[in-house]
């Protein structure tokens, strides 16, 4: 039995190719829970339905004629703020406009081939169904700030878009460390949809001599980590880079798992790596969080520092809960901050943080617990 047309999860597809609009108006119909309210070619077309339409979420390739899809997303987000999935192409150009388009305000994005084949629109259908319903269910819900009460997309969009000089502003530039340090030897980060933006609101507020080093599972396909990886080394008074294979691990820098590929943290005569593992058929997300998580906890023992950010799914939930169970110090971020709140809330429920704290305030605890 269908839902009926006023529960379902309005779309709006906005692409200059016919062949992908179809291919996604066929993939949101066949769900019972969403329909697609309307088409666009380009991106002046697209602003004009979004604004006539009113739909719930809205899909928005980056090529197009007329108006390019930052220039449409741009006046969305300042005009009609709706939750906006990017359709990006899988090229290093792709990504690094991306990157730009979390930071105006798109809330996830979707990687596309140019040569788009059957194969490939089966593997898309899902990923792209689930994230629609993920991101239309967060932005129906409420909150309150101070008296003002805002959905919860529209709530992250006003935070996104944080520039380099706003971030060095509100960030220690170099911190006095005491004995905590002795405490904690790494700090690990995961993260998934919204994580890009979280991240930008946790690395950049780090001193320049922060203590330990990161490592970070961000949900991503190859080619993205690579330009997230810049866009944070810009913003950072930390260094910033996409993680190598076999890269020993040192104190002060970020390293940002690369796309698509799963690894762990070793421990190799003496020496603390980064190590690039194989595919595993049982774990659904690249690079897993879990899978970095259990590493970290089976290394450095008690001497983690475990964070998980906003994501679908429960991804993390487990690992999180090791690092606890080791004796590690956890953080989960908190409802009202996350974009989607499927992985921290998973850790949650499992008992597995230590601490729930909105965006803006886990830099200060890490901080804080390190003595800084």
């Amino acid at each position: 039995m269908r839902s009926s047309d006023k529960s379902k999860i309005k779309v709006l597809i906005v692409d200059d190719s016919a062949f992908i609009r179809k291919v996604l108006e066929m993939m949101i119909n066949e769900d019972p829970e969403c329909t697609v309210i309307g088409l666009a070619k380009n991106g002046k077309e697209g602003v004009e339905k979004a604004a006539e339409l009113n739909p719930d979420v809205i899909t928005l390739d980056v090529e197009m004629p007329v108006m390019n899809g930052l220039e449409a997303l741009t006046n969305i987000m300042k005009n009609n703020p709706k939750p906006v999935i990017m359709i990006s192409s899988l090229t290093e150009e792709g990504a690094e406009i991306t990157i730009k388009a979390l930071e105006i305000g798109a809330v996830d994005f979707i990687p596309k081939k140019i040569d788009l084949s059957s194969t490939e629109i089966i593997k898309i259908k899902a990923f792209l169904l689930t994230k629609i319903k993920d991101i239309a269910k967060n932005s129906q819900q409420t909150k309150v700030e101070g008296e003002e009460k805002i959905s919860q997309v529209d709530s992250i969009i006003k935070k996104i878009g944080t520039l380099k000089e706003q971030t060095k502003f509100e960030a220690i530039k170099h911190a006095t460390y005491k004995k905590g340090i002795q405490n904690y030897k790494i700090l690990g980060i995961g993260s998934s949809t919204g994580g890009p933006m979280a991240l930008q609101n946790v690395i950049p507020l780090l001193p320049d001599n922060f203590p330990l080093p990161i490592v970070i599972a961000q949900h991503m396909p190859p080619l993205f980590t690579k330009s997230l990886a810049k866009r944070l080394n810009e913003l950072s008074n930390i260094t910033v880079v996409e993680m190598k294979d076999k890269a020993t691990l040192e104190a002060g820098v970020a390293y940002i798992g690369q796309g698509g590929k799963h690894f762990t943290v070793k421990n190799i005569l003496t020496k603390n790596v980064v190590k690039l593992e194989g595919e595993r058929k049982e774990l659904l997300y690249k690079p897993s969080v879990d899978l970095l998580f259990n590493s970290l906890a089976d290394v450095y023992r008690n001497k983690v520092i475990g964070l998980l950010l906003t994501g679908m799914g429960k991804d993390g939930a487990m690992g999180l809960l090791k690092i606890k169970n080791m004796g590690g110090y956890t953080i989960a971020q908190d409802e009202k901050s996350s974009v989607i709140y499927g992985m921290p809330k998973a850790a949650i429920d499992l008992g597995a943080a230590s601490s729930v704290l909105p965006i803006k305030k886990i830099a200060e605890e890490i901080n804080k617990i390190l003595g800084g």
